[in-house]
């Protein structure tokens, strides 16, 4: 991570990445079925004719994550994935590592490429059995 931005309660990412990890305490016996992934995501707003390297207000409601912004990484395969096109993911229990912790990858984008974005925290939720 680079260089941050930000606008009122948003966090804006404008070089590098973020990644957060998330582990919850979870009690003995518990099996995760699923994960819920939440990132509310806010593209900045350029008006026009402002310079290149401007950096505007975020869209006034929260949008789908574009494609290259948010990643998961899936425990199984050892890789990173991309999730884009809604705000909200139900995911299988492969992107659930050891003691449940679940990784997710924020990137960033320079403000005259015209992707960048403001967001809140992501959430995880996660759905499962205590045996």
């Amino acid at each position: 991570l680079r260089q941050t931005t930000g606008y009122h309660n948003l966090m804006g990412i404008l070089d590098g990445h973020l990644i957060y990890a998330f582990r919850p305490c979870l009690p003995a016996g518990a099996r995760v079925e699923r994960i819920s992934v939440t990132l509310p995501y806010f593209p900045m707003q350029k008006p026009p004719g402002t310079p290149p390297d401007f950096q505007g207000p975020p869209a006034p409601q929260a949008v789908p994550v574009e494609a290259g912004v948010l990643e998961v990484y899936h425990v199984a395969r050892g890789r990173w994935e991309t999730l884009s096109g809604a705000t909200h993911f139900t995911l299988g229990e492969e992107y659930v590592g050891p003691a449940g912790e679940v990784r997710l990858r924020l990137h960033g984008a320079r403000p005259d490429s015209g992707r960048a974005y403001y967001f809140l925290p992501p959430a995880v939720a996660y759905e499962g059995v205590v045996r």
